[in-house]
């Protein structure tokens, strides 16, 4: 257990702690995560000539800001100029000079429930000499309020040496977090002669990046997101057969598809990733009714048309990630506690029942579908029904599905927890399938929901029948 007293948290948020506090809050240590937000001015480019921070340079003509980098970025500026005739003095310094890098503006979003725990600020900067030169103060300003001392110990100059970079860090105070509340920070470093508070004249900086890093105390969501209604089917590795699938198809692996057609039922403004394979495309006889992506080889014919959208080389999905997310979707609607009843009758039916208006879990084996006659789920119209199906195979073949007490196909989840092989023939599955380890072998069938497994051979038909988004909370 982790005791987080209200006095700390009030210090974490950047208030008061006041020893009157004696009121504790009980956190879990497993119920706290650490969110880091990362607001970037730059980008990373090496001052626009491919100098890496840490390295030293030439000449400060090698810098060279492109046109799309942040002002101020990959730029020497001079720390302040003689403009006379500012003075009597013709070489009299100028205050506060004209010249100094523009502010680095941090934009970013925080969680407004979560306590800050630590800022920094990290910047790729060449010349900063504050803590080498007993003459030079470096210093930093956030929000136009300056915080002393930030560059005391900096000193990125190298004897004999012409020019040199680095990496400054700072952590900024909790007497500071209070900037960061709408959501916006300026960030601007100026030079100044220790002595005089003048600037000093033809000392020079740039800045390459600056990035403010922030961390926050967040309570771990205890929500289960459900998300599965952007593809119509969805496979690790390859998809081999062909027939009609209504919306968007993805597959890691290979795509042979002949006596096709792909997508038809999408509205003309959703037709991005229709047809994507992270490896060869293969289309013979059929049509393909949005764009297409390749990440291998791609091979058609004239026997294949292209109503609308086109087909290029790449892959726009990231396919391990998706699936790492598949999987602990699976495992944790797998952890849930049924409510709900399951009879397997000795006439062939397979019954389900729940009175939940929100959610009824399910418990079936495999083995109860081989031999069936009848499929029955039975729940309130808006409910969600998870069938948490167990067993290394399950068969489904020649039977029927009913849907009674208002339930339909837009919120039935099938789960295959551990099922590595499933096969269907001559059967319709109404709702989603989430099989992330199994090989399916579908023919002469259909599914209305998303299909979302390890692998597809078969001409079965997947229907544009999308489950909407849900959370499930406790």
């Amino acid at each position: 257990m982790r005791w987080l007293s209200l006095c700390m948290i009030s210090a974490l948020l950047g208030g008061g702690c006041s020893t009157s506090a004696e009121e504790e809050l009980t956190l879990r240590h497993s119920e706290l995560s650490v969110v880091t937000v990362d607001s970037l001015v730059g980008d990373k480019d090496g001052f626009g000539a491919g100098i890496p921070c840490g390295a030293t340079y030439q000449n400060i003509n090698d810098f060279n800001p492109g046109p799309d980098d942040p002002p101020g970025t990959d730029v020497v500026v001079v720390a302040s100029s003689y403009l006379p005739p500012l003075s009597s003095n013709p070489y009299a310094y100028n205050p506060r000079a004209l010249k100094l890098p523009a502010p680095f503006v941090h934009t970013f979003q925080l969680r407004q429930d979560c306590p800050i725990t630590s800022v920094e600020l990290e910047m790729c900067t060449a010349d900063v000499d504050d803590g080498g030169f007993s003459w030079i103060n470096d210093r930093l300003f956030l929000d136009g309020t300056e915080l002393a001392g930030a560059f005391d110990d900096v000193n990125q100059y190298i004897a004999g040496v012409s020019g040199y970079t680095g990496i400054v860090r700072y952590t900024i105070p909790s007497s500071a977090w209070g900037l960061l509340a709408d959501g916006r920070l300026s960030v601007q470093v100026d030079e100044t002669d220790r002595t005089t508070t003048e600037a000093i004249s033809s000392e020079i900086m740039a800045f390459d990046y600056s990035l403010l890093r922030i961390q926050q105390a967040c309570p771990d969501n205890p929500c289960t997101s459900i998300r599965l209604g952007d593809y119509t089917l969805f496979l690790a590795g390859d998809y081999n057969g062909g027939h009609d699938i209504e919306g968007k198809v993805a597959a890691g692996g290979n795509i042979v598809l002949s006596d096709f057609s792909m997508g038809h039922s999408l509205p003309d403004n959703n037709i991005s990733n229709t047809l994507v394979t992270g490896g060869n495309l293969s289309l013979n006889r059929g049509g393909l009714w949005g764009d297409g992506w390749y990440g291998g080889t791609y091979s058609t014919n004239t026997t294949v048309v292209y109503p609308r959208g086109t087909v290029r080389q790449g892959t726009p999905v990231d396919f391990a990630a998706r699936f790492s997310e598949l999987r602990g979707l699976s495992s944790k609607l797998a952890a849930m506690t049924a409510n709900g009843t399951t009879e397997r009758e000795n006439w062939g039916g397979v019954m389900l029942r729940g009175t939940s208006p929100a959610v009824n879990v399910f418990n079936v084996q495999a083995s109860a579908f081989t031999g069936s006659v009848l499929f029955s789920i039975e729940a309130p119209a808006g409910s969600l029904a998870i069938i948490n199906i167990r067993g290394a195979s399950a068969t489904f073949t020649g039977f029927g599905q009913q849907m009674s007490g208002g339930i339909d196909q837009h919120g039935i989840l099938f789960n295959f927890v551990d099922t590595t092989s499933i096969t269907a023939q001559g059967y319709g599955f109404f709702g989603t399938i989430l099989a992330p380890y199994a090989n399916v072998n579908f023919t002469d069938g259909s599914w209305n929901g998303g299909l979302f497994a390890l692998s597809l051979t078969g001409n079965a038909e997947g229907h544009l029948d999308p489950m909407p988004d849900r959370d499930i909370c406790p």
